[in-house]
């Protein structure tokens, strides 16, 4: 009965905190988490759960009465129902296990969580190849009603050309901004890849590159600095020859040790000049290679299928910018839809939405069993000592020192969570390895991480004893030794 009471009121409080944190999980997971919408309690799981807490107290019930059944009671009336022989050393032994499993458990979820928050610090510490910081963001899509795309007298999209001019002649004229350019993609879009030959080297074969459209402006409002050679100057028209940049990946992949500077890439029937080389932009994530890119001048090769974003770089917070941006669109055209606007800032944090959800996940439920192992030490020494009781003041009345005693407490607690420790580390090497397609510059088994869970479980343990310790040397020997169990 004891047991069942506490499994019900455990059971309805565990439901009533799983409410709770379901809310903050789900406002804290990233906007592409697949059917986020549908994410609640599910009623059958809940009933699993709560039949399985009712089970355990059924079970954990039993077990002491059928360890009480086998207690001989003579040998329990000739001992004064001392607390020694109340429960026997199976008893003690089966107390320790369950304790050792609760540390074991808690130091495969606190690794698991230490590695991806490991990650998330190593992710922020990337540098993406652009500024993000001061750049806020403006996207569209130009209809072909209003901004026809004919291929007939492509690149010359007066339309598309006429918009672009217009947009960023109003956002540059926006108080607080320095800088301001138009692009087919931003840099945390991946955008889209194409073929090309580089005009001379015969039918060599090469990879896709991934296609930059930007205006002239565009490196210095991202902070996307040029390793060599020039960047695209407004004179790189639509009359103009057409002219291109290429990123140091597509340097050293398709240029190895040769200067590219002069010489041509082909694609989309125009042969095009190297005019320069940029830094590389991990657009396809920070935590993924940056491709080999390259950078073409927006006039020279407009959207065709209308899709842009408006950059603008200001010394102002970014996001209080956010509307007189959707403004400078709409001068221009009332009828444009204007869509996620936002600091850069913001789009980053997005992009390692779902190493920062898994890693809060997991520091959830790291937290939770740390919890419960630092209880399970402590009721178990507490028991220990509340049994210990006659004992304990029999020895301090024959000049046992209480420092002693306190370092016998401690060193049992200490014992229980090592061991816990040593079981625990195995799994979590395995746990490490399971989680490794959600690390980044961290290995699983990175002993930086295992030290500091090491040294985080000992201390919990060494904490978790403290209080039963204390209580043993506070025991009175002559009121310990009146005490008949």
């Amino acid at each position: 009965m004891e047991t069942g009471v506490l499994s019900v009121i455990g059971a309805v409080a565990g439901v009533a905190v799983a409410f709770g944190i379901l809310r903050v999980l789900v406002a804290q997971a990233p906007a592409g988490l697949p059917r986020l919408d549908a994410v609640t309690i599910d009623l059958r799981v809940l009933g699993l759960a709560v039949f399985v807490a009712l089970a355990a107290g059924v079970v954990f019930g039993l077990l002491p009465l059928w360890q009480a059944l086998a207690i001989d009671p003579n040998e329990s009336l000739r001992s004064g129902g001392g607390g020694r022989t109340a429960g026997g050393r199976g008893a003690a032994r089966m107390r320790a296990l369950l304790v050792v499993a609760e540390t074991a458990l808690a130091v495969v979820l606190v690794t698991g969580a230490g590695l991806l928050g490991r990650t998330l610090w190593a992710i922020q510490q990337v540098d993406p190849g652009f500024a993000r910081a001061g750049v806020l963001k403006a996207e569209y899509q130009l209809p072909a009603s209003r901004y026809p795309v004919d291929f007939r007298r492509f690149p010359d999209l007066s339309e598309q050309h006429a918009f672009t001019r217009a947009v960023l002649e109003r956002a540059r004229a926006l108080p607080g901004v320095t800088s301001a350019a138009v692009a087919g993609n931003h840099p945390l879009d991946p955008g889209f890849t194409n073929s090309f030959r580089i005009v001379g080297r015969g039918d060599e074969r090469f990879p896709e590159i991934s296609i930059r459209r930007v205006t002239p402006g565009y490196f210095e409002t991202v902070g996307l600095d040029i390793a060599a050679g020039r960047r695209l100057a407004d004179g790189d028209t639509t009359t103009a020859p057409p002219v291109a940049l290429i990123n140091e990946s597509a340097r050293a992949r398709l240029f190895g040790d040769r200067d590219p500077l002069g010489a041509r890439i082909a694609f989309w029937g125009a042969e095009r000049t190297i005019v320069g080389v940029t830094r590389d932009e991990h657009v396809q994530g920070v935590t993924q290679a940056a491709p080999i890119a390259v950078y073409v001048p927006l006039a020279q090769a407009p959207s065709t299928t209308g899709a842009g974003v408006l950059l603008l770089r200001t010394t102002m917070d970014p996001a209080s910018l956010a509307t007189a941006a959707t403004g400078a669109v709409h001068a221009v055209d009332p009828q444009l839809a204007v869509f996620g606007v936002e600091p850069l800032v913001e789009t980053f944090s997005r992009s390692i939405g779902e190493q920062r959800f898994a890693a809060l996940l997991l520091s959830s439920f790291a937290l939770m069993a740390l919890a419960l192992a630092a209880v399970g030490v402590y009721g178990v020494l507490s028991y220990a000592v509340a049994r210990r009781t006659r004992e304990l003041g029999i020895r301090m009345a024959l000049g046992a020192a209480p420092s002693a005693l306190r370092r016998s407490v401690i060193g049992e607690g200490l014992r229980l969570g090592a061991a816990g420790l040593a079981v625990g580390l195995l799994g979590a090497m395995a746990f490490g390895r399971a989680l490794s397609s959600l690390l980044y510059s961290v290995e699983p088994t990175d002993p930086v991480t295992v030290a500091a869970v090491g040294v985080l479980l000992l201390v919990v343990a060494l904490a978790a004893s403290a209080i039963p310790a204390r209580r043993a040397t506070a025991v009175d020997p002559t009121e310990a030794m009146r005490t008949e169990g």
